[in-house]
């Protein structure tokens, strides 16, 4: 199987990528977060489905798009095409359509038959491996390391051990044999615990009856006692009622007592109540509102006794309040005067010092244009200028460039021209590697060792069976046959040093090739820059002519704007905007002194305006004209103040006098209508009147309360009963009733209560853990659970042997094989002669037996070597893996730590293993030149 187009449509960051695979080696080169792990996971995915949200890995699900999924094109072993393709529709591992070269179209089933047994943790254990396995090097030490190897050997993984370890440590937390805290154990001391619960349970039976007797007899004589505390409590009830009724007639007596003594006193009416005291109220608050408006008459008179308002200060006010706003204006004229002079001195030195500074002739200055129109075609002049300067200066660099590439190209075809061997020389290299390679060693060894196995095997059989001359020939002919293996061996040896001195001369060769291709392609480059750097120059002198042009357009410029003569074209710009700042300054100066002028005449008007009022109104003119102003403004308003404040209170002394005489007809009328209700009830004063309402008041509450008395005396009555019958039963002697014989009774009852709670304690302490069939049942379930657990424990040592059972059979018939493979690849890439690995009998654990005879542990390797070595058994353990042969190899970085010998000895094992499976590489790192070709190389754009 042969992985040809991966196409991701969605998948992490990638968004419509495809890449073409056209050979059995292939490289994807990227950058740190270029895709490349996405790949190996996308390849997993289409092939075992996206992951679920239980299996706690990343689904790489795309942000920027709404598509999920791709398509990988593989050409099986057979020749056919086929494009598997999974998107996420209604699945959470994706829907799966397989469509073959003919146009059949199939589902998940048929990718399950291609790939047979082949699950994901299989694949990622065995064929899909990188740093990621590197990486739990680092982080092991001694037996986990040793351990680790071993286990990479074995399934490819960590699998095996970490089941291995979870069955140990629950079989361990279900029982052990002298445990105490193991769940099968502590559960068998309960179940004991509690038979003996039920066996004590049993003695108890007899007494538990008595309890349950006497408790049924306490409760019988609380019932009686019940009774005789009922007919107790009516009576007492009884006799409660009757001291109610008594209470209630007695204040009811009193009551009817009382209304006849209100009878006999003049009552007032509501309605004459609340129409006399009407009256009362508002006679009295008009002869109060009188006396404070006679008071206030008084007082307005006695304040204007002599006091006139002068007519033509009352007259002005109006000038005189416009002149006190002009106040303000006045101050602030003053000082912008003050302030505009200074302006004016400063601004005309300032002006003065620029023209010093333009170093130019005031008149002429005076007279040029500094218009929008003339700045405008002046920076039209200057940006031409700039992007012709800018043009010659990037060409004049671009050219030093250029000539500097050139010299640096000249020095590096002479250094190449100095590498490069003569053409005799190298074709005498080419035909020796020929000759090397023509001399292949021999095949055979194998066979001849299978041979002579088999003939030792036999001859042994023979003479144990008795057939002594047919075993010591056959063992004859094994003898032979080992010596003639020996023999092709140490032959096979020659030929394995003239086959290592062959890729060398190879590897030189390809280096030279390489050299006479870079030669030819920088002789061309020299050529291209020589040519480029000719066009430059004719560039460059269109440019300077464009330059002349521009100092022409500038001085007509000049002539037409009537600037005088111009400094350099760099501050052509600058020294226009310095003119055309000293005009401004010139306009300003200008403006400031019309201001001034302007600002003056109206400070004069003011003046005259204030001389001309204070001699209407006879106020001394004082030297400062905002006092003036004062001056005749307090006079102005106290004069109108005066004229208000005189015509305000005659209009309230008329207002008041209107008062004064409504006020004396409601005194009169409200007196009258007091004495028309004084005549009618046959009283004379207002004491007398008090005590009227007084009375009537307690009229009414009495009337109250003898209702209420009534309705509570009608609420104590039973059917059948009346107020009559209980003033006779009044008449009776009290019935004899104690208040001992209900404590006496209380006090039984809480006896009995005391004895009965103690004899239910009893009851309750026997039936704290349940009734007897609970315990029983409790027991029955607790034996079913610790049978479950037994169960359990059962099945897991069961399977703790089934795995030590297969891994007995993988070392007796897989594992030989992978050892053997694993030290070929391991002493390819070391390049090692001899180096080979062991595993000891009966032991988890890796040997490394190197030529002389010494062994090492994994751990007493180095970091680099180990990697190695896990390296060889993870190829190993693919090879030999029969039912996925063909199966694509992927590898990401996993040679990061190797020195440049071993990284080269690496990548030329994995090019040998592309003759029977496709291999891609993953890395961030240049690509080994004797394997680049331009169709088995891909990059990925960070």
């Amino acid at each position: 199987m042969r992985i040809e187009k991966i196409h991701i449509h969605g998948f992490g960051k990638l968004i419509h990528t495809t890449i073409r695979m056209e050979s059995t080696l292939h490289f994807i080169v990227g950058e740190n977060e270029a895709g490349k792990s996405t790949i190996r996971a996308f390849i997993q995915a289409v092939l075992f489905g996206f992951p679920t949200r239980k299996e706690k890995l990343l689904r790489y699900e795309p942000k920027h798009s709404s598509n999920y999924g791709g398509s990988i094109t593989i050409r099986m072993d057979d020749g056919r095409e086929v494009m598997i393709e999974r998107i996420l529709k209604s699945k959470a591992a994706g829907d799966v359509t397989v469509t073959l070269d003919n146009g059949e179209i199939h589902g998940e089933e048929w990718l399950h038959v291609q790939l047979g047994k082949m699950d994901r943790h299989t694949y990622q254990g065995i064929f899909s491996f990188g740093v990621d396995g590197i990486q739990a090097l680092h982080e092991l030490k001694g037996e986990e390391l040793n351990q680790y190897i071993y286990e990479a050997g074995v399934t490819g993984t960590r699998e095996l051990a970490r089941l291995e370890k979870e069955l140990a440590d629950r079989t361990d937390q279900l029982f052990r044999p002298k445990g105490k805290k193991p769940i099968i154990n502590s559960k068998v001391k309960h179940v004991h615990q509690r038979v003996l619960e039920v066996k004590s349970w049993e003695r108890n039976f007899e007494k538990y009856n008595q309890l349950l007797e006497e408790k049924e007899q306490i409760n019988q004589q609380l019932k009686k006692l019940l009774v005789e505390k009922r007919v107790t409590e009516q009576k007492k009830e009884k006799i409660q009622r009757k001291k109610v009724f008594r209470q209630l007639l007695n204040d009811k007596e009193k009551v009817e007592k009382q209304l006849q003594q209100i009878l006999m006193l003049p009552l007032f009416t509501e309605d004459a109540e609340k129409t006399w005291r009407q009256y009362t109220k508002r006679k009295e608050d008009a002869e109060f509102e009188w006396n404070d408006i006679e008071l206030d008459i008084w007082k307005i008179s006695a304040r204007y006794q002599g006091v006139s308002v002068n007519w033509p200060k009352y007259t002005n006010t109006d000038k005189s309040y416009a002149l006190k706003e002009k106040t303000l204006l006045y101050q602030s004229l003053r000082e912008d005067i003050i302030r505009v002079n200074d302006d004016i001195a400063k601004r005309k030195m300032e002006a003065d010092a620029w023209l010093k500074r333009i170093n130019g002739d005031k008149m002429t200055l005076a007279n040029a244009d500094t218009s929008l129109q003339s700045e405008e075609e002046l920076k039209a002049i200057e940006e031409r200028g700039k992007d012709i300067r800018d043009k010659m200066r990037a060409l004049e660099e671009q050219k030093n460039q250029e000539e500097r590439e050139l010299q640096q190209m000249q020095a590096e075809v002479n250094e190449l021209e100095s590498e490069v061997r003569p053409e005799k020389e190298r074709l005498q290299r080419k035909e020796l590697i020929e000759k090397h390679n023509q001399s292949s060693h021999s095949k055979g060894t194998l066979y001849l060792l299978l041979i002579t196995a088999i003939l030792l095997s036999i001859g042994s059989w023979e003479i144990v069976m008795g057939n002594q001359l047919r075993g010591v020939i056959i063992l004859i002919a094994g003898v032979i046959s080992f010596v003639v293996n020996r023999m092709k061996v140490e032959a096979n040896k020659k030929t394995f040093v003239h086959k290592r001195e062959s890729i060398l001369h190879e590897q030189e060769m390809e280096e030279e090739e390489r050299v006479i291709h870079r030669l030819k392609e920088v002789q061309w480059q020299m050529k291209r820059t020589s040519r480029k750097i000719i066009m430059m120059e004719e560039t460059l002198e269109r440019e300077i002519q464009n330059w002349i042009q521009i100092e022409k357009e500038l001085e007509d410029w000049r002539q037409l704007y009537k600037f005088p003569a111009l400094p350099s074209y760099q501050s052509v710009e600058y020294y226009f905007h310095q003119v055309k700042k000293w005009q401004d300054m010139n306009h300003k100066v200008y403006t400031l002194h019309y201001d001034i002028k302007s600002k003056k005449n109206m400070l004069h008007r003011i003046e005259a305006e204030v001389e001309e009022l204070a001699d209407v109104l006879k106020i001394p003119v004082k030297s400062s004209v905002e006092e003036t102003i004062r001056d005749i403004h307090e006079t102005c308003k106290a004069e109108v103040r005066l004229n208000d404040d005189t015509l305000e209170d005659a209009s309230t002394i008329h207002y008041l006098y209107d008062q004064k005489s409504g006020l004396e007809q409601t005194m009169i009328h409200a007196n009258d209508h007091i004495h028309r209700i004084y005549n009618h009830f046959h009283i004379n004063t207002r004491e007398e009147a008090e005590r009227a309402i007084e009375a009537r008041y307690e009229y009414e509450n009495c009337q109250q309360k003898l209702e209420w008395l009534n309705e509570q005396i009608k609420a104590q009555l039973l059917p059948g009963e009346s107020e009559r019958e209980w003033k006779e039963e009044m008449k009776r002697i009290e019935d004899d009733w104690s208040i001992n014989e209900s404590e006496e009774i209380d006090k039984k009852e809480e006896e009995l209560h005391k004895t009965f709670a103690k004899v239910g304690q009893e009851i309750e302490k026997l039936e704290k853990d349940g009734t007897y069939e609970d315990i029983l049942q409790q027991v029955e379930e607790e034996k079913a659970d610790l049978q479950d657990n037994i169960h359990e424990w059962l099945a897991l040592t069961t399977a703790k042997q089934m795995i030590n059972r297969a891994k007995s059979v993988y070392e007796k018939e897989k594992q030989p094989y992978v050892i053997r493979k694993a030290s070929e690849y391991f002493s390819y890439i070391t390049s090692g002669e001899g180096r080979r690995l062991l595993v000891p009998a009966g032991k988890d654990q890796l040997i490394i037996e190197y030529g002389n005879g010494d062994r090492f542990t994994p751990e007493e390797l180095s970091r680099g070597t180990a990697e190695q070595l896990y390296l060889s058994l993870r190829l190993a353990l693919a090879e030999s893996f029969t039912r996925a042969e063909g199966f694509p190899l992927i590898m990401d970085d996993p040679f990061v730590n190797f020195d440049s010998t071993r990284r080269h000895q690496a990548f030329s094992l994995i090019n040998q293993l592309t003759k029977n499976r496709q291999v891609i590489y993953f890395t961030c790192h240049e690509v080994p030149d004797f394997l680049k070709s331009p169709h088995n190389v891909s990059f990925l754009q960070g």
